[in-house]
């Protein structure tokens, strides 16, 4: 069964101690470090950080047996950063799987890369927020996708996907590791 995808963390601030994220890749290859993450995802001057839902800009990395997990806040501002060439260079590691949910509408939107090429795209748009119209979809489905893209929520549409691919959804006994800016990089605490 599908447990609620959340990601643990132990701080006041978080509801229930736990951090959703609209934004999350998974890249199948636990030997990539912290670091390197980074640097690929254009946030080498990134720094260690207590986790904060109000600080924009923070990024949290988390990892299950091959995966590992780089979480948006709701700010999205990995999202706005990281289109398809960023994607792409990160699939040169191994399997990739990025997705993507609305925040106040229904969109999502996913991609599935292998072997360093995109297989699999899907995006809907939610125009007038209550609804849903296909946008992108090209390559492949994937094997869940029949079933899965008969849900209602879009987080647990994503998530399903992921569970399809072998991430682990439930990350609320993991650890995480919090990253963000310098306040005086110009992004803003």
């Amino acid at each position: 069964m599908l447990t609620y995808p959340l990601i643990r963390c132990i701080d006041p601030g978080f509801p229930n101690g736990l951090l959703h994220s609209p934004f999350v890749i998974a890249l199948r290859n636990r030997s990539v470090g912290d670091r390197e993450l980074l640097e690929w995802l254009d946030c080498a001057s990134y720094e260690p950080q207590p986790p904060s839902p109000t600080t924009r800009h923070q990024l949290y990395l988390s990892e299950d047996a091959e995966w590992m997990l780089v979480a948006d806040n709701w700010s999205y501002g990995l999202f706005f950063r990281c289109g398809e060439d960023l994607l792409a260079r990160g699939a040169r590691w191994g399997e990739l799987f990025a997705f993507c949910v609305g925040d106040a509408d229904e969109s999502y939107s996913f991609s599935h890369y292998v072997d360093g090429s995109r297989r699999r795209a899907y995006a809907v748009d939610s125009p007038h927020w209550s609804d849903r119209i296909v946008s992108l979809d090209e390559g492949t489905p994937l094997q869940a996708e029949s079933d899965s893209l008969r849900m209602e929520e879009a987080m647990l549409i994503v998530w399903t996907l992921a569970a399809s691919l072998g991430i682990e959804t439930d990350h609320r006994r993991k650890t995480f590791r919090c990253y963000g800016p310098a306040v005086d990089d110009g992004l803003g605490g």
